[in-house]
């Protein structure tokens, strides 16, 4: 059983290009058995790997479970990390529940940690039944049908390919006492009554229906990504040209709709299927549309469909260093940045010559007065101005686009163009690869890692 099991997890590793031999692994540790199965997986599989807790404070047993998650991580000879917080305090301070309290202090808490290039959770087959099934109780579109995704950026899911009981199995072969979180059982919470009332009904009528409703899943995936990957065709720096939105069917025009109003407002939270509908069925040639959530508004200039802001942001403002080994978010923006050093040359996202700029300090800034770059493919220079003016992009907006740069030279308009500086060629060795996630693009209160 135990070499059966870590040689499914491999292969799922591998079918879903979640790790290299290089990467460092930061492994979300509770002391539970599934984050026990994956730490021992990681590990027996060879992978350079380290354990991160954090005590809550809401539970009598939480200093017990983190001396627990210590005493493991020095067994296995890995390191450790913990975070002591008071999340009920936190909670009360930003008027938000215990538990988006908590997820918010546990991933930032993994960010801040970024030595490490890889985040791994112990998600599995049932926690992505359970999120169909909820997703389905409260009414969702194709994506919320989707279940968990196996891979999210910089965050690796390995042990989708097995159930809960494989994973209690492994563990106990390990004879390992894991921590049990007594409000697991708490009826009061609407997954735990998915898991333990629900989930269970599913099962009497057919054993497999976590393999089932997992495969299902794994489809609608594929489906939903290939309708955003057409609706993206449409939207160019957040806007759509009317005349084109009417011609499309309403699957397309739905997604486009969302991809635009995400990169204005960081979410689609509250842009309901009623807002959705109104835009639609009111194109106009001209003016606005619908107030909406967020301050923003639909409105058409040019012919084309653009969300704007109602605040004047023309003097918004905002460097960060870039981090080269991991995560850098931009909140003006709504945005988080990954980057990775790779030893070839990438298969997607934007790339650079890290041989070049490895010595260079690179930052994430708004617009500068008289800023230039030189566009990729173009001879010549062309002004930050000119380009926007080009892509009738509205002045309100300019100044929330993120620019990559060193102190002399624009490497990347972020989600605009890129520029001719530091382009890779036949001596590179090493390549910085730059990849751009919404943060706020799957409702998770601001991180990606959820």
């Amino acid at each position: 059983m135990k070499n059966n099991l870590i040689k499914k997890i491999q292969s799922y590793i591998l079918e879903n290009n979640m790790l290299h031999a290089h990467d460092r692994v930061l492994v979300a540790f509770s002391g539970g058995y599934d984050s026990i199965c994956l730490a021992l997986a990681l590990h027996a599989l060879g992978y350079s790997i380290a354990l991160a807790h954090v005590n809550h404070g809401l539970r009598e047993t939480a200093k017990k479970d983190a001396a627990f998650c210590a005493s493991f991580a020095k067994k296995l000879g890995v390191p450790f990390y913990l975070k002591e917080a008071d999340v009920r305090a936190y909670a009360q301070a930003h008027k938000m529940s215990c538990e988006t309290a908590g997820r918010l202090i546990r991933y930032d808490f993994f960010a801040s940690l970024n030595e490490y290039n890889k985040l791994a959770t112990a998600h599995h087959k049932n926690d992505c039944a359970e999120t169909v099934i909820l997703h389905l109780i409260r009414g969702s579109g194709l994506k919320g049908l989707t279940g968990i995704a196996p891979v999210r950026g910089n965050l690796i899911r390995p042990l989708l390919c097995l159930t809960r009981a494989e994973i209690e199995d492994f563990v106990n072969e390990n004879k390992i006492s894991p921590c049990e979180d007594e409000t697991n059982f708490s009826l009061d919470f609407a997954r735990n009554r998915i898991r333990l009332e629900i989930l269970p009904a599913f099962m009497r009528e057919n054993p497999k229906s976590v393999d089932t409703i997992c495969r299902t899943a794994s489809l609608l995936q594929q489906d939903e990504a290939f309708l955003q990957a057409e609706a993206e065709k449409y939207v160019r720096n957040g806007q759509i040209q009317v005349d084109t939105l009417k011609s499309l069917p309403f699957p397309i025009a739905s997604r486009a709709l969302r991809i635009a109003f995400t990169s204005v407002a960081g979410t689609t939270k509250d842009l309901e299927y009623k807002h959705i509908t109104y835009i639609l069925s009111h194109l106009k040639p001209h003016g606005k549309i619908l107030d909406l959530c967020f301050h923003i508004t639909a409105t058409v200039q040019y012919g084309m469909l653009i969300f704007q802001k109602n605040v004047q942001t023309e003097n918004n403002t905002f460097c960060y260093p870039l981090n080269v080994h991991g995560v850098t978010d931009v909140p003006e923006c709504g945005l988080r940045i990954y980057t990775q050093i790779c030893d070839t040359r990438p298969n997607d996202g934007i790339y650079f010559d890290y041989d070049q700029l490895k010595d260079i300090p690179i930052v994430i800034r708004s617009k500068k007065p008289g800023d230039t770059f030189s566009p990729f493919g173009m001879q010549g220079r062309k002004t930050l101005k000119k380009l926007f003016v080009d892509l009738k992009i509205p002045q309100q907006q300019r100044s929330n686009i993120p620019i990559l740069a060193t102190e002399s030279e624009i490497l990347w308009v972020i989600g605009i163009r890129r520029s001719n500086a530091f382009t890779v060629n036949t001596q590179t060795k090493k390549f910085l690869k730059v990849q751009e996630e919404n943060i706020y693009e799957s409702g998770h209160c601001g991180n990606p890692f959820i």
